[in-house]
């Protein structure tokens, strides 16, 4: 029979085990809508002189992968690796519009990662998902800062539109306690 300490700790495993399950799913959901984006190539060539567009889709999609990949480094062979459906429904048709709605959509949904990723550290007991999600919410953050320099938010009266957004949610962590 376990004790109170070792079905505490169990609790606790699984909780961690679906925190972090669920943020591999944003990420795989994000990978998945970078990809949607560049192959729907149409927009970019339709609305942008700038080759630049594509390589940051590629990067920020080889990012969102590999942020995946750490998740199931963490949570071993149990990982779900299965993208978030709903949300990547919510999100694809602007990812996928015309290149100011893309640009839209992937600013939100950097700034809404990294709300979730502030939210699900408040919940992290263990030291290794800290450091894999602190490591992730500062390129997130990154990431945003770049998609809004390419909507032309780069000056000092921009810098609000930089650094805050009001449209950022963060995502449901699915954590009861």
């Amino acid at each position: 029979q376990p004790s109170g300490t070792g079905e505490a700790l169990l609790h606790t495993l699984i909780l961690w085990h679906a925190l972090l399950g669920t943020l591999q799913g944003y990420e795989l959901t994000a990978r998945a809508l970078y990809a949607a984006a560049r192959q729907n190539i149409d927009w970019v060539a339709a609305d942008t002189d700038d080759q630049g567009w594509l390589a940051v889709i590629d990067v920020f999609h080889d990012a969102h992968e590999a942020y995946a990949a750490a998740f199931s480094g963490l949570l071993g062979r149990d990982a779900p690796n299965a993208r978030n459906q709903e949300l990547y429904d919510e999100q694809v048709d602007d990812f996928t519009a015309d290149a100011a709605s893309a640009l839209q959509a992937m600013y939100d949904i950097e700034a809404d990662l990294v709300l979730t990723y502030e939210e699900a550290l408040g919940q992290m007991e263990g030291i290794d998902g800290v450091i894999l999600v602190s490591s992730i919410v500062t390129a997130e953050a990154r990431h945003g800062t770049v998609l809004a320099n390419m909507q032309g938010k780069s000056s000092a009266d921009d810098l609000d539109d930089l650094l805050v957004t009001d449209q950022g949610t963060a995502l449901p962590l699915g954590q009861e306690g």
